[in-house]
């Protein structure tokens, strides 16, 4: 891992943190290179308290080259520490007995799920908060808003260092926080590493995070779940009446999947059985639902650490036009009446022996509008994808209006309401895509309409796009809190994880794309394989300009200071992709709109030199999909055909 030692003066934002806690009266942990101070935990601390021990020592390590001692609360009793916690100097990690003392009517039981409970006692402090995560995410929030520690990135690290060996803290401390999105899942590749996404208080499905580091939010079956639970090869021979009826033939069919054993199967087929798209379960037939329960609990019995069993809809249409479905779908108003009547048969089915887990269904395309008449039962897990939005528009917005309602009809019956919303161009993962301006907006909303899990779906398949290490950060953050400024997390980024010089630049690079695509008020779809809709040529000429200058800054950073800005040109260099990749796929529209319109043009002199340096460069930085769906015969085609365009 990659770590910068900082003097507390370097950076500003850390200078300013420290310098108004001088002001006021401290807390000295640290004075002079010696220390007083043990951190306090319970005689037997959970795996997440050892772990939230064990980070908060290794860190004020690192920062003031002093290791604070462990004591148990038996120790520190036997010694007359705890006689008096004013005076005992000591940093209690709860929830404990000491903790609860120390709180008095601030008990760790009373604060939501991951909140976290941040203070000065006397000379003492207490991290704590909801059993669980909460004492692992106070020392987090401790070290990052008291002390200036930024987890960049799985890889990248800051942390300061304390001034002539001395640290203080604010003896007015006084924090107590409960995030309104309990479940938080950027969906980023570089978001997955498990340590790194416990130290960003995220705790979604795809990152593994051990029982130590608080553990993920585990989804059995993940998601389009029909056919892994009730599965066509299987079960559509002895019951066709299981599957969808279409155009009144009972119908199946597994896109992409030509297995020899899918091709026997397909054999026994009559010709009109076969659907040439996707087809789904017959949701209201009570037979195939009692073997989807049978399947659904020996899943469950086999994870027993899961949090969700996902019952959904499988990724495409081809819903069931059965009478029973036809009924229930019309009765509600919604192709979601007859899925929720499965799904509610199957939570009420599990719910005695699964108490813990909640039944997870999708609101998705054709089932995204919310029923009239059947509501999701209290142990249903309702997540709505806003897969049709503009996402250059906020979700709040008139042009997001269809999708607006249909969140605010669902948080209305929904007890547990999750979004699945997207952050990225999946026809294009290297395009830029500027919707920086509604994400804290879009999750403010979210929470106000009683969501309390989302997932922002990003370049799972790739280390590079558009800046994916800043959004990731950035979207942790506001996962956490929304109500924090997504401008300034997004300065914050640049200066930490690339330099404080570069901000300016970076700030009016995003403001030309930002302002581009919302003076063409395009609908910013994710699924967009071009930006012909929102970049002029004058506001590409600007992005590459503003580019020029930020390579020319880390160029001249990075030779004065080889150190300090170790891989500064090559974060860059990627940055500049996004825009590189308009350029060679535009080259001859925007040279021939300069040529007619007498306008700059700042694209490449030789297009052919840049496509070869671009697949260079894709190569250099691992990128192995361009897209979301990409074999890999497809992405070997894309670099060529970049090349032959231009020879």
């Amino acid at each position: 891992m990659m770590k910068r030692r900082i003097s507390l003066t370097i950076t500003i934002l850390f200078y300013l943190q420290l310098s108004v806690v001088a002001l006021a009266t401290n807390i000295t942990v640290v004075n002079n290179g010696a220390t007083e101070y043990s951190i306090l935990i319970p005689n037997a601390p959970s795996p997440i308290q050892q772990t939230a021990t064990n980070e908060l020592q290794a860190y004020l390590r690192e920062i003031t080259d002093v290791e604070l001692p462990i004591v148990t609360e038996s120790d520190a009793r036997a010694s007359g520490r705890l006689e008096s916690l004013a005076d005992a100097k000591l940093i209690i990690i709860g929830p404990s007995a000491t903790s609860k003392r120390a709180l008095a009517d601030d008990s760790e039981s009373t604060i939501a799920t991951d909140g976290v409970i941040l203070r000065s006692v006397g000379n003492s402090l207490v991290l704590s908060g909801a059993p669980g995560r909460g004492p692992l995410y106070a020392v987090y929030e401790f070290l990052e808003s008291q002390l200036g520690v930024r987890w960049w990135t799985a890889t990248e690290t800051t942390i300061p260092r304390a001034q002539h060996g001395t640290l203080t803290i604010d003896s007015a401390l006084d924090v107590r926080y409960a995030p309104r999105i309990t479940t938080r899942e950027p969906y980023y590749l570089g978001a997955f590493d498990p340590i790194f996404a416990a130290r960003s208080r995220c705790n979604g499905d795809r990152a593994p995070i051990t029982a130590e580091y608080g553990g993920h939010n585990e989804f059995i079956f993940g998601v389009h779940s029909a056919f892994a639970l009730i599965p066509p090869l299987k079960y559509f021979i002895a019951h066709p009446d299981w599957f969808a009826e279409i155009d009144g033939v009972r119908k199946v069919c597994l896109p992409g999947n030509y297995s020899r054993e899918y091709e026997e199967f397909k054999s026994q087929l009559s010709p009109e059985q076969i659907a040439e798209r996707g087809t789904q379960l017959c949701w209201s037939n009570d037979e195939m639902i009692e073997e989807l329960i049978k399947n659904a609990r020996a899943a469950l019995r086999a994870n027993p650490d899961a949090a969700f069993l996902d019952v959904s809809q499988e990724d495409w249409d081809g819903r069931c036009e059965c009478a029973r479905c036809r009924e229930l779908d019309e009765a509600n108003g919604s192709p979601s009446g007859s899925l929720l009547y499965c799904v509610n048969r199957v939570a009420e089915a599990l719910e005695s022996e699964f108490p813990q887990v909640l039944v997870e269904t999708l609101a998705y395309k054709y089932t995204r509008k919310p029923p009239k008449e059947i509501k999701p039962r209290d142990n249903v897990l309702i997540r709505l994808c806003s897969i049709e939005c503009s996402f250059a528009h906020p979700i709040d917005s008139e042009t997001n209006a269809a999708f607006r309602d249909d969140l605010i009809g669902w948080s209305k019956i929904a007890k547990n309401l999750f979004v699945w919303d997207y952050v990225t161009d999946f026809g294009t993962y290297m395009l830029p895509f500027p919707n920086g301006r509604v994400l804290a907006p879009n999750l403010r909303f979210f929470a106000a309409h009683n969501v309390v899990g989302v997932l922002e779906q990003g370049d799972y398949h790739s280390p590079t796009g558009d800046f994916v290490e800043l959004r990731n950060w950035v979207i942790s953050k506001l996962l956490w809190n929304p109500e924090l400024n997504a401008e300034a997390l997004c300065d914050e980024f640049v200066s930490g994880y690339y330099a404080p010089e570069l901000v300016p630049i970076y700030r009016a690079y995003f403001n030309v794309l930002l302002d581009a695509a919302e003076r063409a008020n395009c609908k910013l779809s994710i699924y967009n394989m071009d930006v012909r809709d929102w970049i002029t040529l004058p506001a590409l000429n600007a992005a590459t300009k503003l580019q020029d200058e930020a390579l020319a800054i880390a160029q001249r950073l990075e030779a004065q200071a080889p150190d300090r800005h170790k891989g500064l040109v090559d974060k860059v260099r990627k940055g500049r992709m996004p825009i590189e990749y308009v350029w060679l796929q535009e080259y001859p529209r925007y040279k021939y709109e300069s040529e007619l319109y007498h306008l700059e043009f700042c694209g490449p002199d030789d297009p052919a030199q840049a496509a070869r340096e671009y697949v260079s460069k894709l190569e250099e930085f691992g990128i192995t999909r361009h897209r979301e769906a990409c074999w890999p015969e497809f992405y070997q085609k894309f670099k060529a055909d970049l090349v032959k365009d231009y020879e």
